[in-house]
């Protein structure tokens, strides 16, 4: 007897066979939906089933709903029966479970998910991405069902193993104007995602690219990140508080800190810039208003560069002053090393983007001066 389960959208794919339409809609039928943003928990407990095709809809025992997803996820034992099956699902002792499908709940489609954009994420495809933003699509788009945002989907996309592929989306959407701070239909905003799931480089980088934090935000960290809540912590508490939040206070220490951590200045608070805001609170002449504007262009292009996006990394060098020197001061690779400013060659060597090596300046090093004591000794010569 075979157990399987189905969690979270997945399940299990019977080796030599397409998943037929019928055999879906037969699933279907006896599955308990449980929705939970984009994803649904589902569990069947069979032995591998052979079907018949000509059976439009198989009439599969109910599933018992009442049942939690705890003890749904306890397997048959060898003694367990396991449900009546109709006569047209029989036993097939020569079928194995060979490999994992992805089934969406979104069977027939939404604008949301129809999109180009939704696709090319999906796929973890980055220049897809690229040339659907464009062409123009619209990255403010929400999911109809769930609430969540283009964001929200690459967080949800990633894991510990695909994040360095998946970060330079969230960089790319957020240029285009997909706002960081949307919640789907839970409350959740992509930060908590990230924090759930331990993605502390996505948290960094939602950080920087205009995610506030709150009191909620901060107990995720107090009570989901396990062993590395220390490290979470202190990389959620060097980006915090946000831009906005700090023009707010008129904290002028603060907001040079966040500058100096690649901190984006062209986010809107509803429709609003923390520049803009800084000049309606202060007037144009405030130092808060000269920091934002003069590192405005510097950090558009640091995160066009973090996007892998080469058109917009040549506009701002044409086109903008940009400072190619400006360091990420608050980086180290974990707690336990030191602080290493990083440069924008170095960020984006480390994510791959070979394309972007050739145009983005690499640090500048001074020259080492001569020690005092050197060996290297001179004759002065005199032509009489």
């Amino acid at each position: 007897m075979s157990h399987v389960d189905i969690e979270t959208g997945h399940g299990y794919e019977v080796a030599g066979q397409d998943l037929a339409d019928d055999l879906l809609k037969a699933i279907l039928q006896s599955f308990t939906l449980i929705q939970d943003r984009r994803l649904f928990t589902t569990f069947v407990y069979t032995s591998v089933l052979a079907f018949e095709l000509n059976s439009p809809s198989a009439n599969l025992p109910e599933y018992d709903s009442t049942r939690t997803s705890d003890t749904a996820n306890t397997k048959l034992s060898e003694n367990q029966e396991s449900p009546d099956w109709p006569a047209n699902i029989k036993r097939a002792p020569h079928l194995t479970v060979s490999d994992y499908f992805e089934l969406d709940i979104h069977k027939c489609g939404t604008k949301f998910t129809n999109s180009g954009i939704y696709h090319a994420i999906k796929s973890g495809n980055l220049a897809q991405l690229q040339r659907c933003i464009k062409y123009g699509e619209d990255v403010s788009l929400r999911d109809e069902e769930f609430g969540s945002s283009y964001l929200m989907l690459v967080v949800n996309c990633a894991d510990l193993h695909s994040e360095k592929l998946y970060l330079p989306m969230l960089h790319e959407l957020a240029l285009a104007g997909c706002d960081p701070n949307i919640s789907d239909c839970t409350g959740l905003p992509p930060l908590g995602e990230a924090i759930q799931k331990n993605l502390e480089d996505m948290m960094v980088s939602l950080l920087q690219l205009g995610s506030e934090g709150s009191d909620a935000i901060k107990a995720l960290i107090q009570n989901d990140t396990g062993p590395f809540q220390m490290q979470t912590l202190k990389w959620y508490q060097k980006h915090t508080p946000s831009l906005r939040q700090a023009v707010e206070n008129e904290d002028i220490r603060t907001i040079k800190r966040l500058l100096s951590h690649w901190c984006r200045v062209n986010v809107k608070y509803n429709s609003v810039t923390p520049y803009k805001m800084a000049c309606n609170l202060y007037g144009k002449q405030h130092i808060i208003c000269d920091l934002l504007e003069t590192h405005f262009h510097t950090l558009e292009f640091i995160h066009s560069a973090l996007a892998g996006n080469r058109d917009r990394v040549l506009d701002m060098k044409s086109n903008h002053h940009c400072d190619y020197g400006w360091l990420n001061k608050g980086y180290q690779e974990n707690v336990l090393q030191p602080l290493q400013p990083r440069s924008v060659y170095d960020a984006v060597k480390a994510l791959g983007h070979k394309h972007l090596l050739d145009i983005v300046p690499q640090p500048f090093h001074r020259p080492k001066t001569q020690p005092a004591d050197s060996s290297v000794t001179s004759k002065l010569c005199i032509i009489s």
